[in-house]
């Protein structure tokens, strides 16, 4: 039996501190231990008790201006290359990280410096494109955080680059989303043929439709074309990261349908809202992604006014049924 010397045998410095979420929702975690990848990241493990659930998670941290903060998003675990486990690093880390933990980013190059930190006080900052504070005196850099959603050809969450003869066409103009903010679903404001939640109250995450210029979905076709084989899963592609000349970034999440009617529906979205409140775990790990596979309550607001919900029916809401 294989040791794996990349994690601890037992655990050593732990500390129950909060993660606090764009939208301001808080979630309590247990931080349990930091690991050390070759190319210099630190990734945090750690057990996230949101609403009662204890459910193991991970994040990459950053450290801006002296203190710890969370990255707004990470590859799959198995990307990473981590170091041989270094308890006493992992240690000073957990020892050090703040009672809550804020979204940050340090964006680098190669003459300055930026620093990002999500901010969604008002309606209308969630509105507006996540922008960047500057650091020092450099020139403000703005950073677009979005999801594209890619249809399927395997029934499940993997693209076949010819199946049956027939080439996937990588230049479709795939739909993107936004980052989430907090809605309700409220009882009695749909009727109950359209919407099988229609007598319920409960939270929402609402992404709106987002758009990135023809160059970066250039860049995105031909990093979809070059994928290694002729086969791969949509959930274990990489983070997306293209900056372009005038030095706005985009970094994209990539999640997958197979349904050609939600395809279309989703690609005639104006905003797509998935159900908050229901229990871990799923099969998939982003909500908007378990939402699209109906694992959870789903309502698509296309751009004909039409709303097209799916017939999950949503359990343990933490509000009263009317």
């Amino acid at each position: 039996m294989t040791v794996d010397d990349t994690k601890p045998t037992k655990l050593g410095e732990t500390r129950k501190i909060a993660i606090v979420y764009p939208d301001h929702v808080i979630h309590p975690i247990i931080a349990e231990y930091v690991q050390m990848t070759e190319d210099g990241k630190y990734i945090l493990n750690y057990v996230d008790l949101y609403k009662s659930r204890c459910t193991p998670s991970y994040t990459e941290l950053s450290f801006i201006n002296g203190e710890w903060a969370k990255c707004p998003f990470h590859k799959s675990y198995d990307e990473y290359k981590f170091k041989i486990f270094d308890q006493t690093l992992s240690d000073d880390i957990i020892k050090q990280l703040p009672e809550n933990l804020f979204f940050r980013i340090l964006i680098k190059d190669s003459n300055k410096e930026y620093e990002l930190r999500e901010k969604r006080d008002t309606q209308e900052d969630i509105n507006k494109t996540l922008g960047a504070k500057v650091v020092g005196n450099s020139p403000l850099e703005q950073t677009h955080f979005l999801y594209m959603v890619l249809p399927v050809n395997d029934k499940e969450s993997s693209i076949r680059k010819n199946a049956d003869g027939v080439e996937y066409n990588f230049e479709m103009p795939f739909p993107i989303f936004t980052l989430p903010y907090e809605v309700s679903h409220n009882a009695y404001e749909s009727t109950s043929y359209d919407d099988i939640n229609c007598d319920l109250i409960f939270d929402q995450y609402e992404y709106s439709r987002g758009e990135v210029p023809e160059s970066v979905r250039k860049a995105v076709q031909e990093f979809l074309k070059n994928r290694p084989g002729e086969t791969f899963d949509i959930r274990s592609l990489p983070i997306f990261e293209h900056t372009e000349p005038n030095g706005v970034k985009y970094v994209i999440c990539f999640v997958s349908c197979a349904d050609i009617k939600k395809y279309d529906d989703l690609f005639n979205a104006e905003s797509v809202a998935t159900d908050k409140d229901m229990p871990y775990p799923f099969l998939y790990d982003a909500d908007l992604e378990a939402a699209i596979h109906d694992e959870i309550p789903c309502a698509i607001t296309r751009t004909d006014g039409k709303v097209v919900y799916n017939d999950v029916r949503h359990e343990a809401s933490n509000k009263a049924k009317y």
